[in-house]
């Protein structure tokens, strides 16, 4: 009643034959996917640079930005500074214009020429003595 299993060289063929068809189908499909896949991983290694190339830009933005910021600093000073000096010398220039008119005022002449002379020697930014501040206050 059992009957013995039996292979026969068609048989064992024609098992062969499957495993191949399946194993050529698989490699197929795996080609199938990895083709369609390309794409995406040629889009991926674009982003990747370009996210790279942004970030040093970043980086480059920050640094210029911070010198700009410094830039503008030094030249609000300065201004500052001009508009000083502008002061001292016009306050100088009109006791010159009352003294040539009246001739008078001498004592006025000598403060401005103390003023002027202790302004120019001492009251710039990074000299000692009075600052920039006290002159605008009236005070030099």
């Amino acid at each position: 009643m059992n009957r013995p299993f039996t292979f026969t060289a068609a048989d064992i063929t024609a098992i062969c034959n499957l495993i191949l068809v399946v194993a050529a189908v698989g490699a197929l499909l795996w080609n199938g996917i990895k083709k369609a896949n390309a794409p995406n991983k040629r889009q991926d290694e674009k982003i990747e640079e370009i996210e790279k190339k942004v970030g040093r830009h970043d980086e480059e933005f920050k640094k210029i930005k911070g010198y700009l910021e410094n830039d503008k600093k030094r030249l609000d000073e300065i201004e500052s500074e001009i508009r000083i000096t502008n002061r001292v010398i016009i306050k100088t220039l009109q006791v010159l214009v009352r003294h040539g008119i009246d001739g008078n005022n001498k004592q006025e002449l000598v403060d401005a020429d103390t003023d002027l002379n202790e302004y120019l020697l001492n009251g710039r930014v990074g000299h000692e003595g009075k600052s920039p501040k006290d002159f605008e206050r009236g005070e030099g």
